[in-house]
């Protein structure tokens, strides 16, 4: 009998040792999300201010570049256009 009960005192102890444990853990957390939160902003601001430089600059490179590579794709890519023709139309024929 005092086995049993010695058993059941165990397994009660035990409970109370896991919500205190969870009470810990949940305390903790918190904690650290409190004391994290400035890092978690400064980094989504780091982010945005990334974002926005890339976008200025991918625009910067289309209006610089977008000219020149619509220039070189009219003399580079027309033979090719036209020799891509001519094959399509060969392997047709046959």
């Amino acid at each position: 009998m005092f086995g049993l009960a010695g058993l059941f005192v165990l397994f009660v102890l035990a409970g109370a040792a896991l919500v205190a444990f969870v009470l810990m853990a949940g305390l903790f957390k918190l904690a650290f999300k409190v004391a994290l939160l400035p890092v978690a902003l400064a980094f989504v601001a780091f982010k945005v201010v990334l974002v926005a430089a890339a976008a200025v600059i991918g625009l910067v490179v289309l209006t610089v570049i977008g000219p020149v590579l619509v220039v070189f794709l009219a003399v580079a890519g027309l033979p090719l256009l036209l020799l891509g023709g001519l094959a399509w139309a060969a392997v047709h024929v046959l």
